[in-house]
């Protein structure tokens, strides 16, 4: 296992740290990805669980009392498990109880169920109009 150049410190009651255990650390730790992540591009901590987006594809791991590591197995994780090996990410959001990712095209995916499924939803984001400030319409 290697740690994909991502640390992680602080309490890990939840396995948050992705170090493999749920001990404390005061210290950065590597964080214990399996050995096909060379490279992680993106990373969020929510309360309990922690993302990131890897050459390999979405990790998550910590608790996964309302199926927010996206794994459907709802249970703890204290070292990275792929969520799905279809979803792709160019950038991830935790909160308390639930996980965000942006795929590159633009679409958002959402874990916010107890089943941890993500769903592909019809929002999607649009810069700014330079001209009036406003977001471009479209989808």
């Amino acid at each position: 296992m290697t740690d994909g150049g991502l640390f992680a410190w602080g309490q890990n009651i939840n396995g948050t740290l992705g170090d493999g255990t749920l001990n404390n650390s005061s210290v950065p730790l590597g964080v214990k990805f399996p050995k096909t992540v060379s490279a992680v591009t993106a990373a969020a901590a929510g309360t309990f669980h922690s993302l990131a987006v890897t050459n390999d594809g979405l990790y998550a791991w910590g608790t996964d009392i309302a199926g927010q590591l996206g794994t459907s197995l709802t249970k703890r994780k204290i070292t990275p498990a792929k969520v799905r090996a279809e979803d792709n990410a160019a950038a991830v959001g935790a909160g308390e109880y639930f996980s965000v990712a942006l795929q590159p095209s633009g679409s958002t995916r959402s874990s916010s169920d107890r089943r941890g499924e993500f769903r592909i939803t019809d929002i999607h984001f649009h810069a700014p109009d330079p001209a009036t400030g406003r977001a471009a319409r479209g989808g």
